[in-house]
């Protein structure tokens, strides 16, 4: 198999528990970016070359940025991103939000030397003035440097007076220079883009996403949907993991746990990558 984008959705009200997961996943980005900062790993000639070409057009971006603020200006939103779509509906047709016609193939990233097999068509999405967010996104390390804009974990949880039925909704942030990356016009013209979170990513790291995915929906958002080739892999699996654990140690003492291993896999997985990088030619 190549690339694959893993996608994920889900809804956590619990300001309680956002902050908990929030606190968590900031132990895991500070690895990233440790790794980020330390030596560049060695990548052969041609690695090289691919990489400097993808990050050439690529507005440099802080690799942690953590959110608890209400943003304004011209927020375009991805309505998709709702899990309970007739419940948006109602919010827009109550509120009267204005809705704006991406073209198709509008929200597929421009990413150099990747090749979309298929254009999505046009999308309705919907045009706000604010928006209250608060989670934390971060720049997953990746030795091989293979998708500088499309290589984010995020984590961020909507709030909306106006659109109640946002609240709580997991998303992915991007600020103006990042729209940039977009072919709709309409999306390029926004301060804001706001969608559902995904990362690209090409046998690295493919099945730990799994892993953590599953931890977030079990111990914090119960509605969590993730999307690797196929839906929720290993699902089943690794909760019957994790549930047995928490049967033995509890959940706090097996949710601590799981994520320490979590984290262990990371760095065995970035140092096997970095090793096999080094003896390419």
């Amino acid at each position: 198999m190549g690339s694959v984008c893993v996608r994920w959705e889900g809804t956590c009200r619990n300001r309680t528990l956002q902050e908990e997961l929030v606190s968590f996943l900031r132990e895991l980005a500070d690895r990233s970016v440790a790794r980020r900062e330390g030596p560049t790993p060695k990548r052969p000639a041609f690695l090289e070359l691919m990489t400097a070409q993808r990050e050439r057009d690529i507005a440099p971006l802080v690799p942690v940025r953590r959110f608890d603020q209400e943003m304004t200006g011209h927020i375009v939103l991805d309505p998709c991103l709702a899990r309970d779509g007739q419940a948006l509906y109602d919010d827009v047709q109550r509120t009267k939000a204005e809705t704006v016609t991406v073209e198709g193939g509008g929200t597929e990233k421009i990413e150099p030397f990747c090749m979309s097999l298929g254009s999505s068509g046009a999308q309705v999405c919907l045009r706000l003035s604010r928006l209250r967010v608060y989670g934390i996104d971060f720049q997953l390390f990746d030795p091989r440097g293979l998708y500088p804009d499309a290589d984010r974990m995020s984590f961020v949880f909507l709030q909306s007076p106006e659109l109640p039925s946002l609240d709580g909704c997991l998303a992915q942030i991007e600020s103006r220079d990042q729209c940039q990356s977009y072919p709709s016009e309409v999306i390029r013209a926004a301060d804001w883009y706001v969608s559902a979170p995904n990362i690209h990513l090409r046998y690295y790291l493919e099945e730990w996403s799994d892993f953590l995915l599953c931890w977030v929906k079990y111990f914090f958002v119960s509605d969590l949907f993730y999307r690797r080739y196929e839906d929720l892999p290993q699902y089943e699996a690794i909760r019957t993991v994790i549930a047995e654990q928490c049967q033995k140690d509890g959940d706090e003492i097996a949710k601590g746990a799981v994520f320490h291993t979590l984290v262990g896999m990371f760095e065995a997985e970035a140092d096997e990558w970095t090793q096999k990088l080094s003896g390419m030619e």
